[in-house]
């Protein structure tokens, strides 16, 4: 049983609980997912099952699209309406065209701070592990990418957006950053995933809908061409070897520069990102046996 399922994650639940539910219900032991949301947020998470889990890094650093909503006039510690308010401002005054003006401002590569309470790691501990004893580690900016960011309305003391970003964007910081250039406060009153790559939140199910028909197979999964390895070069896949673009039978030339394509070898199968200047295939995913 190797592929993934769409769940449509509830508010109030963790990522890992999720996952763990997937697992009994299926009584499998590997399971994975695609992007943690924290648990007061909704929508798409990706779960994989047994060996898919080998594709999780494909779905981690896809663009994914949310949408939320802001809460102007207060600062929460958390960034998010989790936490404790620690400061409140009067929003009365700020305008729709202040509210657009700040809004270009997240558009394109920004830098921002992760959150004090985050899940990413200083000397092993998730830093949100150091926030709730009073320690606050600061990590630094941090480049991330904003495709596109709307304001979907405008009903004060809330705004509602849709984001479309890179990985490792924290959407809370987003929020808090967005008050502070308003001049008044904010944090993420709600949040929910509506895209990961080209999976939408539409074809997810509740965790307790999810059955084995629902299950999208590894081969449905990737629809990119597919091109089998002479056999005189078949060891380099193993070896996760940089390829030329000779070393595949029938390799046709309009293959789009950075274009992803999956490799078949005799043992293994690799998914690999082809740069038409140098005309070689850098494998990225190693997958024994599978995207036949």
């Amino acid at each position: 049983m190797d592929g993934i399922v769409l769940v449509d994650k509830p508010s109030g639940i963790t990522s890992f609980n999720v996952c763990s539910l997937i697992k009994r219900k299926f009584n499998i032991k590997k399971v994975g997912h695609g992007g943690t949301l924290d648990p007061f947020a909704t929508g798409l998470l990706i779960v994989a099952l047994n060996r898919a889990t080998k594709i999780l890094p494909h779905f981690l650093d896809s663009f994914k699209v949310y949408t939320g909503s802001i809460f102007l006039g207060e600062k929460r510690d958390t960034c998010d309406i989790t936490g404790n308010v620690v400061n409140s401002s009067d929003y009365s005054k700020i305008s729709v065209d202040d509210i657009e003006r700040v809004r270009s401002n997240f558009v394109g590569l920004i830098k921002q701070k992760p959150p004090f309470f985050s899940a990413l790691k200083h000397n092993g501990k998730p830093l949100y592990d150091y926030a709730r004893k009073g320690v606050f580690i600061d990590k630094g900016e941090r480049e991330v990418n904003i495709e596109s960011f709307q304001i979907l309305d405008v009903t004060l003391p809330e705004v509602k957006f849709s984001i479309k970003c890179s990985k490792g964007t924290y959407i809370r910081s987003i929020a808090d950053d967005f008050g502070e250039q308003l001049g008044v406060f904010g944090y993420l009153k709600d949040l929910r995933r509506e895209e990961i790559g080209s999976f939408n939140v539409k074809d997810a199910l509740s965790p307790d809908d999810i059955e084995i028909e629902n299950l999208i197979n590894i081969d449905e999964i990737f629809n990119y061409k597919r091109f089998r390895i002479k056999p005189d070069f078949d060891k380099l896949i193993d070896n996760g070897q940089i390829l030329k673009a000779e070393h595949l039978e029938n390799f046709i030339s309009d293959i789009n520069n950075n274009e992803e394509i999956i490799i078949k070898g005799t043992n293994s199968s690799v998914i690999g990102l082809f740069d038409g200047i140098r005309k070689t295939i850098k494998p990225f995913v190693i997958y024994k046996n599978s995207l036949q």
